[in-house]
């Protein structure tokens, strides 16, 4: 749906995040809970971008263990999504690799050392990386089934990405070949032994591995979703602009069986 663009602010618009960082405040994208209808209305004007973002990891400390897990784990999944996005490109691949790196090294020591203040520059740093990357090369069915769950169940971005993350990777990696061995090393993984497609699915497990530290819910049932759901938020997935991006054909049969792994 088109809307209106927004009027010019006529004030300066200075961003500081305050959590472990899910890049949103360098973005031209933001989300509305629509809690009657159960869906998130999205929006995409470029002046919501600030004109200056600061990063001051002193301003991170305060924010709780879950709130930290899930807004780091937006930042990972925005740069493993771009990763395998039908669009990716070097530069966006460089910047979110980076990010995975960084992440994966200093997300848990955010959650369970939250005045480690170099563990949450990296994050705030990883944030800015994936972001840069993703709205570059774009993101796709986590992102897309992110979009309907939560607004059906009220969910918080970061808390549907952790749980479909390591699941959608071992659907989509495929699909860059040779270049699973980037992201398995930047997961931490060794190569050596591995066909392309083992180190993808390595790669999954180490992120699921990751995610399994945080204290954020491991399966969608937890949330409210139930298998009688499945149909509907496939179909419903399917219509959703994120889906442009996947870089294999997907069907809803494909996002119901996603759906079902991670339920």
């Amino acid at each position: 749906m088109e809307r209106a663009p927004m009027p010019a602010p006529g004030l300066v618009h200075i961003a500081v995040p305050t959590t472990a960082g899910s890049a949103s405040d360098v973005m031209p994208t933001a989300s509305i809970r629509d809690s009657r209808a159960g869906r998130k209305m999205l929006f995409w004007d470029e002046r919501m971008v600030p004109d200056a973002t600061v990063l001051d990891p002193e301003m991170a400390v305060y924010a709780g263990p879950q709130l930290s897990a899930a807004t780091g784990m937006t930042a990972m999944a925005r740069a493993i999504e771009c990763l395998y996005s039908a669009h990716r490109h070097p530069i966006s691949s460089g910047l979110a690799l980076h990010s995975a790196r960084l992440l994966r090294r200093a997300l848990l020591r955010s959650v369970t050392a939250p005045g480690d203040l170099e563990a949450r520059a990296d994050c705030q740093m990883a944030a800015i990386m994936s972001g840069t990357a993703s709205i570059n090369a774009m993101v796709s069915i986590v992102h897309a089934i992110g979009h309907v769950v939560g607004g059906r169940y009220g969910m918080q971005h970061g808390i549907s990405h952790s749980i479909l993350l390591a699941p959608a990777m071992r659907t989509m990696l495929p699909a860059i070949g040779e270049d699973q061995f980037y992201v398995l090393e930047a997961m931490g993984g060794a190569r050596e032994g591995h066909s392309a497609d083992a180190a993808g699915r390595r790669a999954a497990d180490l992120l699921q591995a990751m995610v399994d530290t945080l204290p954020l819910p491991r399966r969608l049932r937890e949330l409210g979703m139930s298998e009688a759901d499945v149909p509907a938020i496939a179909a419903a997935t399917m219509g959703d602009y994120m889906m442009a991006h996947v870089p294999r054909p997907t069907a809803a049969s494909d996002v119901e069986r996603l759906l079902r792994e991670a339920l």
